[in-house]
Parts: structure tokens; C-alpha cells; sequence
């Protein structure tokens, strides 16, 4: 995607050099960059536009190794020559794009999204931006949460390891062997690297989708391309065969763009067709024949596409992002029209004049220390930009978490769900007590530390609350992170009376015994989910529990109450069972309350919403209702969230951290209305 023309041999191995771009090869990123940002703009359109990152994989493979072995590094001065050109071309546009970026999340997004930001800006950067998302993927919160603007760095951090890791392996090979010991070598590589992703595709497709190791073969199809390059041409001497073959290589990239979808299991092998097509249209070149369409591969305004594709790459995500915090609503269709617009003359800008001085300037020339030197000046401001802003938000943090103890330790009783007691008469509009900033810091820790998260684990990860010797009671909590919700809570009350409360908090399996269709972006099969929700089951139900807490958020419209009753039948058996009703849950990713709440400060009643559009159905409460028995009760809080109208701040505290989890301080302000429905089920007359 961002390699640099270079010199690009003549199809003979000691023939003349031919300085210059190649068009064809200009033409071919112009539709890897418009597919980009038409997918990105119109998925529905552009089913497959996606590849186009695979497309620029390929062509920056076979440039970068076409000069490394023009110019094999023979010497450290050599790799740091190397890496010094790379810095000049990249990192200027990358430096301005990050901070414009940093500068717009700043004037428009949500105070509780600097800090993520302020992460992914140094991500982006540093060019690790894939490995974070992996991350991310691994991190029940953040897989949930809307794209970050910086998200697409992940393509431009796999090419940056790839140019470090690259040209050593290319030294190596070029200065110790022939040709052809090279092309295999460089094979051994691009074949470990396919198959890893095709098995990791299959088993972790979020993982494989961001990952260097999943990716590195589509580079590696360049290089092996330019390796053989004088072979290849050869071989296609005759124009009709050339022409045959950039046929033959437009129709595969073209059909992964039509019919290659958001389904279909990827990279893995799925990724050869736009890889090898691009492949044939590189090898072909641009053959002297009737049929070649030089006419449009040579047209300026595929020109000129393909000479700013790299600015326009780096522009054009930020702007998809950036537009509905700026306007105020989604994206309509001449707001997608201008992005177009704005990312094409911001691309022209930012290489007309960034990215051309900078290579350009004189001072910098072949002094590779000045580069590498001007490049961690450049990294420092973003470094320092980062900081920054990190410690504005931890500053906030620290104020909301002092309002909090403050106000919670007035004894004001309307504080939180306190406020909707109707023993209390609260003020219906308090001020805010717990800032946007913080109320997405605010996160339970059964979310964060007590998990079990995809790839299980064979024994269920538990955490133990309260007091963990010798306590007078024992409980259970068993569910998804909607039960994980309930940790602040529970282990307020079990320290209060001395009893200890072990946590079984499961993502992305649903609490019931029977096989159920889970997402597979995770890797994780449904019978993976089958056999630990088996094992906690049987583990609560033969541990001598004085009580189980059940607790589960399933939106999905197949599940039924049946589905739970054998759970609870099982661990009802010998402990008594209290079922949570699941909370109210706003579900916008792309608007959590926090973010509302930063947005209309002076209207929070926009911030709400019906309890018909919140509280959603409840299988394993109903299916508790259904036994009619008192060894399973059911509580339902949510009269403290949802009255006539749901509200995302109640009592000045807002009352989600993200788009459906409790906030920490809230479930705080639930334990006097939670505590005595645990102390009837740990009571002796329950069992």
C-alpha cells in the first residue's frame, strides 16, 4: 500500500534499469483505494471492496522487493538507509493525519473517548495498531465498542513490520545464495504464513483478520513475484499471453470484489484470489497489444487516484468516523458523497504538501541519522499530544471518583437508584455526579478481572469476593457479563456480613445446557460452550453453596425459557437459586449513554427512551417464574432505572459505563434494594 516507486528491472537479469512508476501499477492501487473507501462508504455496493487491502499487500511486496534485492542490505548502513526511507515516506502524512485526528475526537467526540483515542493515536503511530486490535478482540468491552477512527492503521502497522522484519531476511538470503535459493526461501515463508492463516481462520477469524503472521504471505506473493520477475517475463514474451494473463488477474480481483463478503471465512485461503489476481496484473505489466485498455490505465484521473491512494487511505476512515459526531446524526448520502470529495483533496493536500517536501528536501538526503532522528521528533509530539490528554481525563477521573465517595457518603438518599425510591423526595434533576469520562472508567471488575473469555480456558476462571477464609456463607454468581455486573454490588454485601461470593461470569456462551448458534467471530464453538457452562453447573451445584446468583442478558429472539430450565434445575437441586432480572439496556454502540450524556448535558431526557425500547425479554427470569417454587426467586430492579421512562443518568449518576453494562457507582447505589433478597437466600429456612 505505501511502498514507494522504485527501480523496477527489465525482464532480463542484467538488463538496463527503468527509473520511474509504473502506471500500471498506479492504476491498480487507484481501484485498491477506491474499493477501500467504497466499501467503507457503501458495503452493500461494494461487497468485497475490503480486499483492496490485500490488493496494496501485494503491490508493496513486490516493489519493496524488487529494490531490496536491486540492493540487498549488505550492512547495518545499508538496513538503516533503508528504514530511513520508509520513515521520510511514511510517517510525515502519518503524523498529520493522527494529530488532526486527535485534534477532532477532542472537539467532537465524547470526553469519555479521549483516552482510547489518546491509546490508539500512539497504536497507529508506532505501527501496532493491529496487535491492539487483537487485543481488543480478546476484551469483552472493547470487542463490543463502535470502530475507532484509528482503526485502519492496522493494514499500514502489518506493512511497517513487515519493511523491519523484511529486508534481513532478503540480506540474508541475497548475499549468502543464488536466485533461486532465495524465491525458495522466501516460499518456506509465504507457505508457513498461508497455512497459519487458513487454520487460524477457521479457529479465530478476528484474531487472523489483524494479525502480522495471518498476513505476511500476501506480501510475500510480491516478493516471490519479484524474485522470479526475469523468469516470469520471460515466460510471457509474447503480448497475447501478457494480456491473457492481466485478463485473467483483473477478473479474480474483480470478482472478489463483487461476490468475496463480510461471510466469508477471511484471510485464509479465501485471500488468494485478490492476491494472485493482483499478482497476474503486476506480471503482466502493460503489454504492447490491441487489447491491453491502456486508455483507461493511463487516464489522469487514475493517475492521479493511484499517486495520492496512500494519503487518501489515511484520510478517508477518520472522515467516515469523525462525520456523525460532527453532525450530529448518522450518514446520509450526500454526506457520503462529500467524505469522497474531502478525502480526495485532502489526499492532493497531504501529498502535494507533506509528503513531497519531505521526501524531497535536500538536507535530508542520504542522511539517514537526520531521517531517523526527525522521525522520533515526529512520534514524540504525537507521544506528547497523547499524554496530554490521557492526563486531562485521568484528572477528571480522579475529581468524579471524589464527588462519588463525597456524595455517597452524605447519606443524602438521592444518590443513584436511591433517587426512584418513593420513600425518598429527590429533586428530579440533580447535578451530575459522576462525569461521562469517568462513567466509562467506571466498569465492574467482574467484567474486567473474573471473565472467561474465548479461548476457554479447561478450568473455569473464578474470582473470590469477600471474605475468603472461613466464611459464614457461600455464594455463587453464575451468567454472562450481565451477571459480571453485579460483582460491586455482591461483594459490598458479602464483606458487610463475612461471606464470600465466587464468580462464574462466561462471555459469549448464553447460561442454558443447550447447544445454542453463538458468534463464531470469536472462534468458539458451540460445543466449547457447551462443556464449561456443564463444568460450572456441576460445579455449583455439588460445592456447598449456601446460595446461587443467576444473572444473563439473551437478546436473541430464539430463546425460550425452556432452554434455562435445566439449569436451574440442576443447581436447584441442593442450592437455593436467586435470579437477577436483567437490566434495561440501550444497545447503540454507536451512542452510548456516556457519550449522550456529554452531548446533552442540558437535556438528559434525550438520553432516554421508553422501557419498551430498553428492557428486552428475559428467558432464565421467566423460565424461574415458570418453576413457581421457592428454592427459585427472581428480583427485578429495573423499577430503578425504567419508571414511565428509562434514564441514562438517575440520582446524578449515569447509570451505563458503555451501551448495556450497569456503571460501577450504580450498582453501588443498588446494594440497600439487592441486600435483603441475599439474605433471604442464604437464610436457613431457603434451604
Amino acid at each position: 500500500m505505501t511502498a514507494e516507486a522504485v527501480m523496477i528491472r527489465a525482464p532480463h537479469d542484467r538488463g538496463p534499469v527503468v527509473e520511474g512508476k509504473r502506471k500500471d501499477i498506479q492504476a491498480l492501487r487507484a481501484v485498491a483505494v477506491v474499493a477501500v473507501v467504497l466499501y467503507h462508504l457503501w458495503p452493500g455496493v461494494m461487497r468485497g471492496g475490503f480486499v483492496g487491502v490485500d490488493i496494496f499487500f501485494v503491490i508493496s511486496g513486490f516493489l519493496i522487493t524488487t529494490h531490496l534485492i536491486g540492493a540487498p542490505p549488505a550492512r547495518p548502513a545499508d538496513l538503516a538507509r533503508f528504514w530511513s526511507r520508509r520513515v521520510l515516506r511514511l510517517l510525515p502524512a502519518v503524523v498529520v493525519v493522527v494529530l488532526a485526528t486527535v485534534g477532532a475526537a477532542l472537539l467532537w467526540m465524547s470526553p469519555g473517548q479521549w483516552e482510547r483515542m489518546a491509546h490508539e493515536a500512539l497504536s497507529s503511530t508506532f505501527y501496532v495498531e493491529n496487535w491492539r486490535l487483537i487485543a481488543d478482540t480478546t476484551d469483552y468491552l472493547d470487542a463490543h465498542r463502535a470502530p475507532s477512527p484509528f482503526q485502519h492503521f492496522w493494514s499500514l502497522s502489518v506493512e511497517e513490520q513487515y519493511y523491519v522484519g523484511w529486508p534481513l531476511l532478503i540480506g540474508l538470503l541475497v548475499v549468502v545464495a543464488r536466485r533461486w535459493v532465495t524465491f525458495a526461501g522466501l516460499a518456506l515463508v509465504v507457505a508457513g504464513s498461508l497455512v497459519y492463516s487458513v487454520l487460524l481462520t477457521g479457529e479465530r477469524p478476528d484474531v487472523a483478520y489483524f494479525s502480522t503472521f495471518t498476513r505476511i504471505w500476501e506480501l510475500g506473493i510480491g516478493s516471490l513475484l519479484a524474485v522470479a520477475y526475469p523468469v516470469v517475463r520471460r515466460a510471457l514474451a509474447r503480448a497475447g499471453a501478457r494480456v491473457a494473463v492481466l485478463y485473467a488477474g483483473a477478473a479474480a480481483i474483480l470478482a472478489s470484489l463483487l461476490f468475496i463478503d463480510a461471510s466469508a471465512p477471511f484471510p485464509g485461503a479465501t485471500a488468494l484470489v485478490p492476491t494472485l489476481g493482483a499478482a497476474a496484473v503486476i506480471a503482466a505489466g502493460d503489454p504492447d497489444h490491441r487489447l491491453n485498455p491502456r486508455w483507461l490505465v493511463r487516464a489522469r484521473p487514475v493517475q492521479f487516484v493511484g499517486d495520492v491512494s496512500y494519503s487518501m487511505y489515511l484520510w478517508h476512515w477518520p472522515l467516515i468516523v469523525m462525520t456523525p459526531y460532527v453532525l450530529g446524526h448518522g450518514r446520509r448520502l450526500p454526506e457520503s458523497v462529500a467524505i469522497v470529495v474531502v478525502s480526495v483533496v485532502a489526499a492532493w493536500l497531504s501529498t502535494r504538501f507533506v509528503e513531497n517536501p519531505v521526501r524531497r528536501a535536500r538536507f535530508l538526503a542520504q542522511h539517514s541519522g537526520r531521517i531517523l532522528l526527525g522521525g522520533v521528533a515526529l512520534s514524540l509530539v504525537v507521544v506528547a499530544a497523547a499524554a496530554g490528554v490521557s492526563a486531562r481525563v485521568a484528572h477528571e477521573v480522579e475529581q468524579s471518583q471524589e464527588r462519588v465517595d463525597a456524595a455517597l457518603g452524605s447519606r443524602s438518599g438521592c444518590v443513584g437508584a436511591a433517587a426512584l425510591d418513593p420513600r425518598h423526595h429527590c429533586p428530579s434533576d440533580p447535578e451530575l455526579v459522576t462525569t461521562p469520562a469517568f462513567a466509562k472508567a467506571d466498569i465492574t471488575n467482574g467484567i474486567l478481572g473474573c471473565l472467561n473469555w474465548p479461548p476457554f480456558k479447561t478450568t473455569p476462571i473464578s474470582c473470590e469476593l469477600g471474605k475468603k477464609q472461613a466464611p459464614e456463607r457461600k455464594i455463587a454468581l453464575f451468567g454472562n457479563s450481565h451477571a459480571g455486573q453485579w460483582v460491586e454490588a455482591l461483594q459490598r454485601i458479602a464483606r458487610k456480613h463475612g461471606w464470600r461470593v465466587d464468580t462464574f461470569v462466561v462471555g459469549v456462551c448464553a447460561s442454558t445446557d443447550v447447544r445454542r448458534d453463538i458468534d463464531t467471530s470469536t472462534g468458539t464453538s458451540s460445543e466449547e460452550c457447551q462443556r464449561l457452562q456443564h463444568s460450572i453447573v456441576q460445579r455449583i451445584a455439588q460445592g456447598g453453596y449456601d446460595g446461587a446468583i443467576l444473572a444473563t442478558m439473551d437478546r436473541d429472539p430464539k430463546a425460550t425459557p425452556q432452554m434455562y430450565a435445566g439449569v436451574l434445575d440442576q443447581i436447584a437441586t441442593t442450592t437455593p437459586v436467586l435470579v437477577i432480572r436483567d437490566t434495561p439496556a440501550p444497545m447503540d454502540q454507536n451512542n452510548e449513554p456516556p457519550d449522550c450524556v456529554a452531548a446533552h448535558e442540558d437535556d438528559l431526557d434525550a438520553c432516554g427512551a421508553p422501557p419498551e425500547q430498553w428492557i428486552g425479554p428475559d428467558p432464565l427470569a421467566a423460565a424461574a417464574r415458570e418453576r413457581g417454587s421457592d428454592d427459585v426467586r427472581v428480583i427485578d430492579l429495573n423499577r430503578f432505572v425504567c419508571s414511565k421512562r428509562c434514564s441514562a443518568v438517575v440520582g446524578g449518576v449515569i447509570v451505563f459505563s458503555d451501551f448495556n453494562h450497569l456503571s460501577k457507582t450504580f450498582s453501588r447505589t443498588l446494594v440497600p434494594y439487592l441486600e435483603p433478597a441475599v439474605e433471604k437466600l442464604v437464610s436457613p429456612s431457603s434451604r
